[in-house]
């Protein structure tokens, strides 16, 4: 169960007090108007929805919104060692929990009740990271952390690059971006590849950009059923299968995102 610190500063009257909860197959939430001394429920909310005091519903969510006319939200504190990551994405966010181990807890986007899409405008992996972290810190309130990953593909010139995730449009699609990079290849003999992640972390004070890079080649044709993204044509030096054959326990020890991600939990535990 989530807990929270109260704000050190008294709320202001005519403040929104917003209270995520959450709790079995439901998720609801409850907010109050503060007017002078008295306490009104008022239904405004994202999810439109009120806390029914059901059994097993638990706060995962304190926040408060100020009035129309100012720009940013009060920060929120967070339970120790839970980490807000900057993604929609529930493969990333499962892979770097594993990575992490059960020590942190891993909070995404939608559990801060962010649902809209962050734009990923920047001609960097570095750029797009930094304007994640920054989102959810300046609107949100939270420190946080995002990364951006990108497939750098020599005989390509370094592409998909920053634009890995919408090689083949902008409806993401794996498959399709598979498809574009096998024909783009097509008659090349040099199919060396690197992967490549940027992790972008502002906690406090400190804020930091951590590289993680896993070296391999492009196969021939898509291998395995494991993984995602582009996980059936990567294949790691030191291997002969993709990282969709090796299955997670292998490639949470020599991907990208591990080797990044092991360099953030050092940076976390070493202030």
């Amino acid at each position: 169960m989530l807990w929270f610190e109260a704000f050190s500063e008294a709320m202001s009257p005519g403040c929104f007090l917003c209270c995520k909860v959450q709790g079995g197959a439901q998720s609801a939430a409850a907010v109050i108007c503060l007017e002078a001394d008295k306490s009104v429920l008022c239904p405004w909310y994202a999810s439109s929805s009120f806390c029914d005091k059901s059994p097993g519903v638990f706060v995962v969510a304190l926040f408060m919104v100020p009035l129309p006319g100012l720009s940013r939200l009060h920060a929120m504190t967070t339970p120790p060692n839970t980490l807000v990551f900057a993604t929609q994405n529930a493969h990333k966010a499962r892979e770097i929990a594993q990575i992490l181990g059960p020590e942190y807890r891993i909070l995404t986007l939608p559990d801060i009740g962010c649902t809209e899409e962050i734009e990923e405008t920047a001609p960097t992996l570095e750029g797009n990271a930094w304007l994640k972290a920054r989102y959810v810190k300046e609107r949100y309130g939270y420190d946080c952390f995002s990364e951006d990953t990108g497939l750098e593909v020599k005989a390509l010139g370094g592409a998909p690059g920053v634009h890995t995730a919408r090689y083949a449009g902008e409806a993401k699609d794996p498959a399709a971006n598979i498809a574009l990079l096998l024909a783009n290849l097509a008659g090349h003999d040099n199919r060396r590849a690197r992967f490549r992640t940027v992790i972008a972390c502002i906690f406090g004070e400190r804020e930091a950009l951590i590289e993680g890079v896993c070296w391999g080649r492009i196969a021939t044709e898509k291998r395995g059923s494991g993984g995602f993204g582009y996980d059936p044509v990567f294949i790691p030096d030191g291997y002969e299968q993709t990282f969709a054959e090796l299955g997670e326990a292998v490639k949470n020890r020599v991907s990208h995102r591990a080797i990044a991600t092991e360099k953030f939990r050092l940076w976390l535990q070493n202030p």
